[in-house]
């Protein structure tokens, strides 16, 4: 599986919540379906939420998730990670983008993706 995720844009939702834009991108082996996203650093966290985000052949699709952000401004989060699971036809993949959390002088955290990998899932 060839999948594509950047960092799209980020919202204030309350003092520590946060709703984060990605943009998911498919690199041309098929239409696929986000079926679960979430961030499990302790750090920059959300939980783990269902998704039936459609994602062309070769086009992408913006997927929000809420995501609750312990950090202040100057501080950087190294080895945070977005977690996918992706269905394309009968196949079962994880997707793992890795990224660093920046949080600028402001205290609005960027993320800065450093690498995108897929595995395939079981079950």
């Amino acid at each position: 599986m060839r999948i594509g995720v950047a960092f799209e844009g980020i919202r204030r939702r309350g003092a520590r919540s946060w709703l984060v834009t990605w943009r998911v991108r498919d690199r041309g082996d098929g239409p696929m379906t986000v079926l679960q996203a979430w961030h499990p650093h302790s750090r920059f966290h959300s939980s783990r939420l269902r998704r039936s985000l459609r994602v062309p052949i070769r086009g992408s699709a913006s997927l929000e998730l809420p995501a609750r952000v312990d950090a202040g401004p100057g501080d950087v989060v190294e080895n945070c990670f977005l977690i996918l699971r992706v269905a394309r036809g009968r196949e079962r993949w994880r997707v793992l983008a890795r990224f660093v959390l920046v949080v600028d002088d402001h205290g609005m955290p960027v993320p800065h993706v450093e690498a995108v990998d897929a595995h395939p899932a079981e079950g």
